[in-house]
């Protein structure tokens, strides 16, 4: 547990050395592009100094808050603050840049959440935190099944996209439609001819339910499942990985509290 006698002001404080980190990360992106003027690299310069400098202060708090200290590319293991901040630019270092602004990033979320949490859950700010907030969710069980380790072992990408893989498998084991995805999605919540039926159907508020759940399952497999399925996505956030797992399993429960419908005839 690590102990804040002054949250906020180190949430501040955090946020200005995140915030800090975000424009080293452009400016490197650019002089990895080759687009950065000299200018640009003189600034990237002396705002890795900067930070460098700042790291001794942070590097402590953010480790001890979310347990992240290293990363691996290509099977080698480095410390990401040291290869993030180094002088020379590099692939590894763009990945270990990127890293450290996840990192970050969530030491401030633990930190912003962290009083909340102890009243409601009588939880401190931890490395466990992420998955006593998992515990407590009512996700779905299949769900949970299909993401639950991989959430607490911290592979948040894969967790994301099983649970969304999950959410396709029911819906198409429930219509015994062969279709995939956004089609799949389509007509199994048609607001006009649906296979299943959130509703009765029978207003307009009704129709309305039905349409807008369409577009979100239709929307969840393109743009949710189908980029972590098919590109290399880093994902490293547990709590934005958290609402995408409540996104899947809000889904999964109306899929399966929905009721069949029969179609009519074409």
């Amino acid at each position: 547990m690590v102990s804040v006698n002054d949250r906020d002001a180190l949430v501040e404080e955090l946020t200005e050395f995140y915030q800090k980190l975000q424009q080293l990360q452009n400016l490197t992106e650019a002089e990895g592009k080759g687009k950065a003027s000299s200018s640009d690299v003189d600034k990237c310069e002396a705002l890795r100094s900067e930070l460098l400098r700042e790291s001794g202060k942070f590097q402590p708090i953010v480790t001890k808050l979310t347990g992240r200290r290293s990363g691996q590319i290509f099977g080698l293991e480095f410390d990401i603050w040291a290869e993030a901040l180094r002088g020379q630019w590099s692939p590894t270092r763009a990945m270990a840049l990127s890293m450290l602004v996840d990192a970050v990033n969530e030491a401030i979320g633990i930190l912003q959440a962290q009083p909340e949490l102890e009243k409601h859950l009588g939880a401190a700010a931890s490395p466990d935190l992420p998955n006593v907030i998992f515990d407590k969710m009512q996700f779905h069980p299949k769900i949970v099944e299909v993401s639950g380790s991989l959430f607490k072992s911290r592979h948040y990408a894969p967790a994301i996209l099983q649970a969304f893989i999950a959410v396709n498998s029911f819906a198409r084991q429930k219509t015994g439609l062969s279709l995939d995805g956004k089609q799949l999605m389509a007509q199994a919540f048609s607001e006009t001819d649906p296979v299943i039926r959130l509703n009765q159907l029978r207003t307009q508020s009704d129709k309305n339910e039905q349409e807008g759940f369409k577009f979100l399952f239709m929307g969840a497999m393109v743009g949710i499942r189908n980029p972590k399925a098919h590109d290399n996505i880093v994902q490293t956030d547990p709590f934005r990985t958290l609402e995408y797992i409540g996104l899947a399993s809000l889904l999964m429960k109306r899929a399966q509290e929905g009721k069949l419908r029969r179609r009519r005839k074409k």
